[in-house]
């Protein structure tokens, strides 16, 4: 049986309009490609998209109108680094940021930027102390703050606001090793977390971020491999046995 591997003619970068075959002979144009690996893509808004490349981003708009009343694609631009490479990465359609942060620790600290779509430039920047590195970044819908996730040992949530560079709280997901957090759309105090286990975490009126019980599964061998936030204070969970599961964030419990 044959595996849907690209057979690429040549090493590097490739033209968008260049056709790739895969061993399957189906033929398709890419978007783009570039010589280094990619993470995962943002919106930035309906038809705009960012996504880390190598030690830049690229942001694209994914099809404009041409003359003719034809949908067509169209490359935008590519951004350099600040920081050592790009790994976690977040775009925010309502504040017109990208916060990416750096993967690994190299020279110092690992840090996150702030990046304005509108000047093009890094408006502010943070070192997060005595972290390895920086695994995942989420930003809040409706206030300049966003969630960052540093990596082993103590997978540390941290709240910063970007706008007066300020942590506001902090708090370890370690029991969970945690390797994925989103706001909650509806309510930027509330948070879910995704690691061997999902959990909840939540800003009290004391400004401290506490987790709630961790959500116990009904089945060990079933494994959380992704989460988003969906209407009515609800979190989908997608497993590894091909189920969607709802959790009731209010609760705790599946519905």
């Amino acid at each position: 049986m044959s595996s849907n591997k690209l057979s690429v003619d040549r090493a590097g970068s490739r033209s968008p309009d260049m056709p790739v075959k895969l061993s399957t002979g189906i033929n398709a144009t890419p978007f783009a490609a570039e010589g280094f690996a990619s993470g995962p893509i943002h919106f930035l808004s309906d038809d705009r998209i960012v996504y880390g490349c190598g030690n830049g981003l690229r942001v694209s708009s994914l099809s404009e109108q041409s003359e003719d009343g034809r949908r067509v694609d169209k490359m935008s631009n590519f951004f350099w680094g600040s920081g050592s490479s790009v790994g976690a990465l977040a775009g925010s359609v309502n504040q017109n940021v990208i916060i990416y942060g750096e993967g690994r620790k190299m020279a110092g600290d690992p840090k996150v930027f702030v990046f304005s779509t509108e000047s093009t430039s890094v408006i502010v920047s943070r070192a997060f102390e005595n972290e390895l590195g920086i695994v995942c970044i989420d930003i809040c819908r409706d206030s300049p703050c966003a969630v960052v996730l540093c990596d082993i040992p103590d997978h540390n949530l941290v709240l910063w606001n970007w706008s007066n560079n300020s942590i506001l709280a902090n708090a370890s997901a370690r029991t969970s090793r945690a390797t994925s957090v989103t706001f909650n759309p509806a309510n930027s105090r509330t948070l879910c977390s995704r690691g061997s286990k999902v959990e909840l975490w939540e800003l009290d009126s004391s400004e401290q971020l506490v987790g709630d019980p961790v959500v116990m599964l009904d089945r060990e061998d079933r494994v959380v491999t992704a989460h988003c936030w969906a209407p009515g204070g609800r979190v989908l969970l997608g497993t590894d046995t091909g189920e969607i599961l709802r959790l009731n964030s209010y609760t705790g419990r599946l519905v």
